[in-house]
Formats: structure tokens, C-alpha cells, sequence
């Protein structure tokens, strides 16, 4: 089997610090006994985990294993997401520009002198075949308009992708074994710029409550977790509520 050269070097530290490396094929869960991956080393070579963390995206597949329901609630909008080359530097600064109902985000990369920006377009339904099948300088220029040439001249460095925009959260984000967190458990526009810190919050609010839990509970006890979804709840709603 050829594996890429990340893929390799991750083989290689987990053989040093004697990790398993699991493939995609989840077991069925069973109740107080956590869940139950394939990995690497042959069809027999099953292992049951205390902890599953799930961290798979809005799309998770295991969350569906699950059976947990993602309550979604459509924007009307779609995200069309590119790179670009800019003709001046960004500085390290973030920018947002609102018009007619759409939002222009161009994240910095690269560092304060960079000129590369990440893009996020919120446009609606209609507008996103159009803006798809524009020529990368038409689809840049349009850019440009709408960014008021703040960075000057734009070239696209990238493919776009677009994906709907939803607000969306599990039903349930912990069970016997499992958890979820960031976008397998939420979504929220980006908008607010908050999706990675809501995935970062759930994760230090989920080594919180296992730093905290009593000798006796197992990391994967449900109660145990239930503190962790109760946290992170709250948080995740008024964000939505706020976009």
C-alpha cells in the first residue's frame, strides 16, 4: 500500500508512542462498553475505546451511526470559498463588507506582509451559479468591486467551492463512550467568524470536565459527559441566535 508523506510520517510517531491508527469502519456501539473500531493490521484488529471523540464535520458520518438527529435550519445563502493573491499587503487584517444581503470575508495568510488571503462569500441561492461559472479574472474582478479595492488588484489562486449555509445543531452530543464536538455537533454562518472557536470551547471545555471527573468514573461515563454537553449548549445557541 503507498501512503502519502504525511500519512507515512503520522505511521511513524504513532508506531514510537503506540497509537493505533484506525481506518474509517466503525462498529456498532454498545452501551457502557464504549465504541469499537477496525484499525490498521488486519480484518480481526478491533479495539473498543473508553472516549470516542467525534470531529468529523457538519457531514459525520459516525454521528448518523449514531442516530443522532442534526437539526438544520437553512440561510438561504450559499459560501462561495477561494483563495487569492493580492496586490497589497493585508497586514494581518481580517476583513468583512456588507451589501444587499451578501458578505465578503477575506482572512489573512501568510503573515502581517502577506499577500494571500482566504475567502469566504455569502451570496444567495440564485447568484451561485453564475459567480461558479465565471472566468477566474471576471469572478476576480467582481471581487475587487465588491471589496472596494482595498487590496488593490486580486488573483485567484484556487478553486471555489460553495456548500449551503445552515444553522444546525445535534440533537445529542454525547452518549455511552462518545462525544461530539465542533461541527459534527454545531454549525453557526460564518458570519460571525465563530465557527473554530466554538470547536476550540468544546474541546477545552471537554478536557475540563474529564480533568474533574471522580477516580471511579470512566471517560466515557454518560453522566460524565452530559457535564461537558450542559456547558457548551448554552454557549452554542446564543451564537446562533446571534447570527
Amino acid at each position: 500500500m503507498v501512503y502519502s508523506r504525511t500519512e507515512t510520517t503520522l505511521r511513524t510517531l504513532a508506531n514510537v508512542y503506540g497509537c493505533l491508527i484506525y481506518d474509517d469502519t466503525l462498529t456498532t456501539p454498545v452501551a457502557d462498553q464504549g465504541v469499537c473500531f477496525n484499525y490498521f493490521g488486519g480484518a480481526n484488529s478491533v479495539t473498543a475505546g473508553t472516549l470516542t471523540v467525534v470531529c468529523e464535520g457538519r457531514s459525520s458520518r459516525t454521528r448518523a451511526e449514531f442516530g443522532v438527529d442534526f437539526n438544520v435550519k437553512p440561510y438561504g445563502q450559499h459560501a462561495i470559498a477561494t483563495r487569492l493573491s493580492t496586490e497589497r499587503p493585508h497586514g494581518q487584517t481580517a476583513w468583512q463588507w456588507f451589501a444587499k444581503g451578501e458578505i465578503l470575508a477575506f482572512l489573512p495568510l501568510g503573515g502581517p506582509q502577506g499577500n494571500s488571503v482566504a475567502v469566504v462569500w455569502s451570496v444567495p441561492h440564485e447568484r451561485v451559479p453564475d459567480l461558479l461559472a465565471a472566468s477566474p479574472e471576471d469572478f476576480a474582478l467582481m471581487l475587487e468591486n465588491a471589496s472596494h479595492h482595498t487590496l488593490g488588484r486580486l488573483t485567484l489562486q484556487g478553486e471555489r467551492a460553495s456548500w449551503p449555509l445552515q444553522l444546525a445543531r445535534a440533537a445529542r452530543w454525547v452518549g455511552p463512550g462518545w462525544a461530539l464536538a465542533g461541527d459534527a455537533a454545531h454549525t453557526v454562518h460564518p458570519l460571525s467568524g465563530q465557527g473554530l472557536n466554538l470547536g476550540l470551547a468544546d474541546v477545552a471545555a471537554l478536557s475540563q470536565v474529564l480533568q474533574a471527573r471522580e477516580d471511579w468514573r470512566s471517560p466515557g461515563d454518560l453522566k460524565l459527559l452530559r457535564r461537558y454537553e450542559r456547558a457548551r449548549q448554552a454557549d452554542v445557541i446564543y451564537n446562533g441566535l446571534a447570527t
